[in-house]
């Protein structure tokens, strides 16, 4: 089974890039002189990265209930692994990564 990130990697740049905002903000309020009148205007794109990124971070990182029920399923018997559709995929995937 192939796992991946389930971050896209352009959250991570806006994340990375809201760090360096803060850091930047923090030094130059800090500083004798602050520029006044400096504005910052973010793109829409930009816009919909932040929201997508605080979505992804009030996100559990566990579906508990998707767990619990998988849980019940395996303990009582129920749930059945068809092995033919297991190895189909592995050949899949591992075909996918060659390409």
């Amino acid at each position: 089974m192939k796992i991946t990130d389930q971050y896209d990697p352009t959250l991570r740049q806006v994340k990375g890039s809201e760090k360096t905002a803060k850091a930047k903000t923090g030094r130059a309020k800090g500083g004798a002189e602050g520029a006044e009148g400096d504005k910052v205007q973010l793109s829409n794109r930009s816009k919909e990265f932040a929201k997508a990124s605080a979505v992804v971070e009030s996100s559990p990182e566990v579906r508990t209930e998707k767990v619990d029920s998988l849980k019940a399923k395996v303990d009582s018997g129920e749930y059945k692994i068809d092995a033919d559709q297991v190895a189909q995929k592995m050949v899949e995937e591992h075909l996918s990564e060659l390409v």
